[in-house]
């Protein structure tokens, strides 16, 4: 297991020279669900209500979070992934708290995501961070996995 990260994690807007990291990590983590994930997420980075927040080790970036704006107190987290090397050691919390406070600074009141029924591991990221479990989806992603509905008040 890695260490636990200490301060050296920053948080930052996502820039331009981000988009090779970014097409390459949500290839590498969300392929197993959709054919098309790389093009998607990108789709998801440049929409007009979302914003992307990147997580940086050293400077270099290691993990990613999109939050898109609904209006009416309500926010989503369309997309979160950190690079394999730096899973477990706390890259996904930094993220999930950003984006927790970004949405609660953009007047959101409800943070909502969905993700695969089977990812164990961010299910508890997301449970131990107050999520909770509003719906389940058979067949949810383009491969067929199935998915949980999550929802928190901000």
């Amino acid at each position: 297991m890695s260490a636990v990260l200490s301060s050296e994690v920053g948080i930052r807007r996502f820039a331009p020279e981000d988009e090779r990291f970014v097409a390459a990590l949500s290839r590498e983590a969300f392929t197993p669900f959709s054919p098309q994930s790389e093009s998607s997420t990108q789709r998801m980075v440049h929409a007009p209500r979302s914003t992307t927040l990147v997580a940086t080790c050293d400077r270099k970036p290691v993990g990613f979070v999109v939050v898109e704006e609904h209006g009416r107190g309500l926010a989503s987290i369309q997309a979160i992934a950190v690079a394999p090397s730096e899973r477990a050691r706390g890259v996904g919390q930094r993220l999930l708290t950003a984006a927790i406070r970004f949405a609660r600074e953009t007047g959101a009141r409800e943070l909502r995501l969905c993700t695969a029924q089977a990812n164990v591991e961010a299910l508890a990221l997301f449970l131990k961070a107050g999520f909770r479990i509003v719906r389940r989806m058979p067949r949810f992603y383009p491969r067929g996995q199935d998915a949980c509905e999550l929802s928190r008040s901000i």
